[in-house]
């Protein structure tokens, strides 16, 4: 019985752990996600390289959109981001479109 009770110890411990250490990675990712979106958005902005700054948050955007709990203002606001660089390059139906979903995500939130 003593055996069982320390086996199931060390299984708690073992997945506390386990969890601690997904929680790290996510932080640490979603501050990755914030660092890449802040460059992006000085590349629109400032430095005017739209279609550098589109393809940096397109590969931002595709890989938030794989984790079902990301959150959708930050989401939402790479979306955003996008759309401006997209409408400053006169892309103008595709930057409506990421305005839309923008929208979209904010109400989700």
């Amino acid at each position: 019985m003593m055996k069982r009770i320390l086996s199931l110890f060390m299984v708690c411990v073992l997945w506390i752990t386990a969890d601690a250490q997904l929680n790290k990675e996510a932080v640490s990712a979603y501050i990755d996600d914030v660092k890449t979106y802040e460059q992006a958005i000085k590349n629109i902005v400032e430095d005017r390289q739209y279609e550098k700054g589109v393809a940096v948050l397109t590969t931002l955007i595709e890989r938030c959109e794989m984790n079902p709990n990301y959150p959708s203002k930050e989401l939402a606001d790479y979306v955003s981001a996008r759309g401006q660089g997209l409408f400053r390059m006169n892309r103008f139906e595709q930057a409506v479109d990421d305005y839309k979903y923008a929208l979209e995500l904010l109400s989700k939130a």
